[in-house]
């Protein structure tokens, strides 16, 4: 994890390249990277580990910051279903 401060954070969730990291993080989501893959990403404002839920139909799966979802919090689909996304799945979504 990142040791900055609550105010370089701030100015950072407020930039492009913030918006630029969580692209990143969604392409490679969309292409069906791998767990191992996954692992490797952090939220890009606070560099605390991401999580991961899937909708039942392995398609949708929403992302977001485990400390705080206003730095990461996003969902999206994606046509490749990996395998290991069964494991992170959490029933339907209303």
């Amino acid at each position: 994890m990142r040791d900055e401060t609550d105010r370089e954070s701030i100015e950072f969730a407020e930039t492009s390249d913030r918006f630029l990291a969580i692209e990143s993080i969604r392409e490679r989501l969309i292409e069906g990277c791998s767990e191992e893959e996954f692992a490797t990403l952090y939220c890009p404002v606070c560099g605390a580990v991401l999580s991961i839920n899937v909708h039942q139909n392995h398609s949708t799966f929403h992302v977001r910051c485990t400390r705080d979802g206003t730095h990461v919090s996003f969902h999206d689909r994606s046509d490749c279903k990996p395998a290991w996304w069964v494991a992170h799945m959490r029933g339907g979504w209303y």
